[in-house]
């Protein structure tokens, strides 16, 4: 790798080629590069689609695609999240297509074939690059349970994820007692991966996971190791004793962030009393998608059902300036400086010994074949 790369994990990166045999040698660059979320497709149309789904943090495509005329990935790109980075690649050595690609905000223009060492410099600098313009967020999600997370914040997470912030989701409890632990996991991965956010899964016990020790120190290590800068998880004002224990280990964890936010779950009480309200009218389709990924939970949870999940954003969404939100209890929130992502993570490894969360199971995302053999 390149001296002085630009390496993260999170970066979600799309390449849409036409070249087989280029798009392999792309993805074998990328991921020696350091980069192992690269989504490969040689269907124009179908990378067209993905865009749409705005979780990406680059796009790397060709100019232009025999059959496709009308189709203009750079442009089509740029309507849905005018931020987002595009690299444009061609076998074409001409400076008028160069240039007509850098006048369309192209962020680079590479000629093919291009050296794997050369690629993974120039994309670590337009992800630099975007990195420093827009003071990105680290965002951690703290749950109980599996489908938490989704269920209470999952759109939020996905507009952070469009605004090119990094999210990392933790989950306590693999919920063995609502379920079976291997599908869960399996499915918390599938959701994960499909928000483009880093999964945690912590060992603690379903139905007894404590306020104070194991919960506070696992919480602890994933802030430290991710550099978390935001967190949500659950309120204070809730029936389930894992919800409750989960929000007070949080707030003791991330006494010293300045932003921490306080999401609903089906078990919230009346007590339960948001002062924000996020719109949701353009990710609630997408949450949808996230919670359906929970599907073993899904067809025993009538909280799960879909007309709950949007009559809930409904109801919210009278509070805020849209039809669809999503609600928050402000459970801190300091205006003012915050620490970038890279020296929070020093300071808080400063603070404790041990920056790795040693407490966590394995859980790599799966492709939706091997979720469905898992189950």
């Amino acid at each position: 790798m390149p001296e002085g790369a630009y390496t993260d994990r999170w970066q979600q990166i799309l390449v849409v080629d036409s070249d087989p045999s280029s798009v392999a040698a792309t993805e074998t660059a990328l991921n020696a590069g350091g980069y192992p979320h690269v989504t490969i497709t040689t269907d124009p149309n179908e990378g067209a689609e993905l865009l749409r789904r705005g979780t990406f943090d680059l796009l790397l495509t060709e100019r232009s695609f025999s059959g496709y005329e009308e189709l203009d990935l750079l442009q089509i790109a740029h309507s849905c999240d005018k931020r987002l980075p595009v690299v444009v690649m061609t076998a074409d050595n001409d400076v008028a297509t160069a240039i007509e690609a850098l006048r369309l905000r192209a962020a680079d223009f590479l000629v093919k074939p291009v050296d794997p060492g050369v690629l993974v410099e120039r994309l670590d600098k337009v992800l630099r690059d975007r990195s420093s313009r827009r003071g990105r967020e680290v965002v951690l999600a703290v749950g109980a349970h599996p489908d938490d997370v989704e269920v209470g914040a999952g759109a939020a997470l996905l507009a952070h994820r469009a605004r090119g912030d990094r999210v990392a989701i933790l989950i306590m409890s693999v919920g063995e007692r609502g379920g079976m632990a291997l599908v869960r996991k399996r499915e918390a991965a599938v959701a994960a991966d499909l928000l483009g956010a880093e999964l945690l899964l912590g060992n603690l016990e379903d139905t007894r996971v404590p306020d104070h020790g194991p919960s506070v120190e696992l919480i602890e290590d994933s802030i430290a190791w991710s550099g978390a800068t935001r967190v949500y998880t659950h309120s204070a004002s809730d029936h389930h004793q894992d919800h409750r224990n989960t929000h007070r280990a949080t707030m003791i964890a991330a006494r010293r962030l300045p932003r921490v936010y306080g999401f609903q779950s089906p078990s919230s009480t009346i007590d339960y009393r948001p002062t924000r309200f996020e719109s949701i009218d353009d990710k609630l389709a997408q949450k949808l998608e996230l919670i359906a990924c929970h599907r073993s939970q899904s067809a025993s949870r009538d909280y799960l059902d879909e007309d709950f999940i949007v009559a809930t954003a409904r109801y919210w969404g009278r509070f805020g300036a849209s039809r669809y939100a999503e609600a928050f209890e402000v459970l801190r929130d300091v205006q003012g400086h915050i620490l970038p992502a890279t020296e929070h993570r020093d300071l808080a490894v400063a603070m404790h010994s041990e920056p790795e969360p040693l407490r966590l199971a394995e859980a790599e995302p799966v492709s939706a074949e091997e979720f469905t053999e898992a189950i």
